[in-house]
């Protein structure tokens, strides 16, 4: 394992509506290279610092590959035109956090990624008051989207669910999701209930846990985070997240005056940081 000293300062590009330039430098960290045959540990991991006076104001960041090509001349790009969803950012406070890129396995005789390039999107709430909606009382909200003016123009829509319904609809078509393409496979007896029993304990949810339905079709919603009553973050105890739903985790009862702030997407929130990065040495 190697940690980089390459360093590259990121020119910045934004949407036009962007009104001011930000600090962000941009600088290779770790990089981990587990190079095998199996198809589970078959990736290259390399590490982005993101250092400046703007990055404590990141919450979000999504990241496009244009290219990715290894000493041989190889493209390591796991697929063309590569791009991550977005990811919440909370660890900026301090001025330097990280970005974490995937990459398929340079050759075994490669020395170094011969160039690394594409943009991070970055989303900076505090450049837009639109970008974040609150909801109060959101808990006697559940089974009907949230109304908010912001979320309706974004096309983002997320209802509250309580318990019951999640396992009545969203665990119940899961688990016949896993069986059926489980049947398909061929699986049956002893195999079939080990992925059952999996799915069952990675779909389970907890007594006192918030579930999220989702729909966001333009990919704006970035993250959902529970206040309490006086707009102080709430602690979870973890998250999950699948296909069109997202469960924070709380390990004791909310509030009754807990709030909901969502971060969006909006164009005036949202900077293009593109980075072209040479010759990354190689463990």
């Amino acid at each position: 394992m190697k940690v980089n000293s390459v360093i590259v300062l990121a020119i910045m590009f934004f949407l036009p509506v962007a009104l001011h330039a930000a600090d962000v430098q941009v600088s290779v960290g770790e990089v981990k290279d587990s190079r095998s045959t199996s198809q589970f540990l078959n990736e290259l991991e390399i590490k982005l610092k993101l250092t400046g006076d703007d990055v404590p104001s990141i919450r979000g960041v999504k990241t496009t590959f244009t290219t990715a090509i290894d000493g041989t001349g190889r493209s390591i790009l796991k697929k063309e035109g590569q791009t991550a969803s977005f990811e919440p950012f909370r660890d900026a406070a301090s001025g330097l956090a990280e970005v974490t890129l995937k990459l398929k396995n340079p050759a075994r005789k490669a020395a170094v990624v011969s160039e690394l390039s594409g943009e991070l999107q970055l989303f900076m709430p505090e450049r837009d008051p639109a970008s974040i909606v609150v909801v109060k009382g959101f808990l006697a909200k559940a089974g009907k989207p949230l109304g908010a003016v912001s979320l309706a123009k974004a096309r983002v829509e997320v209802t509250v669910l309580t318990k019951a319904d999640y396992n009545a609809t969203v665990k119940r078509q899961e688990e016949e999701r896993v069986r059926a393409e489980g049947a398909k496979e061929g699986l049956s007896g002893a195999m079939m209930q080990m992925v059952e029993g999996f799915m069952g304990m990675f779909l389970e949810v907890g007594e006192h846990d918030v579930i999220f339905k989702l729909a966001d079709p333009a990919e704006k919603l970035i993250d959902i985070e529970v206040l309490d009553g006086k707009g102080n973050v709430m602690q979870t105890q973890g998250s999950m997240t699948s296909e069109g739903v997202k469960v924070l985790k709380f390990s004791k009862p909310l509030p009754s005056d807990a709030q909901l702030r969502i971060f969006i997407g909006t164009e005036k929130a949202l900077a293009e940081v593109p980075f072209k990065l040479r010759d990354i040495a190689l463990p």
